[in-house]
């Protein structure tokens, strides 16, 4: 299938024998359900819930030093932002 193929070609495998390799294009092509192509194909889930436990009397600074993007980096980020943004998994506030 396309989606299969597409999921193949976007995966580097490593220096493997060629049986070796095989074998994880088959387990690739077994379990494509479990590969998302996009963020937007990645779906929330509630069977599980990701916590950080932080003591209360810890205290991290509220400015960040940061230096401006270039533009090799815009070019970059601002799409993949983008698209985190249309997924839900971003909010732009």
């Amino acid at each position: 299938p396309p989606r299969v193929k597409k999921i193949i070609d976007s995966v580097t495998i490593g220096p493997l024998a060629t049986e070796e390799q095989n074998q994880v294009r088959n387990l690739i092509t077994e379990f494509a359900d479990v590969f998302a192509l996009s963020v937007r194909e990645v779906k929330p889930v509630d069977f599980i819930k990701f916590r950080l436990n932080i003591p209360k009397d810890v205290e991290y600074p509220t400015k960040v030093s940061q230096r401006p993007l270039t533009q090799a980096q815009k070019e970059w980020y601002y799409p993949v932002l983008d698209d985190f943004v249309t997924a839900g998994v971003l909010k732009a506030i």
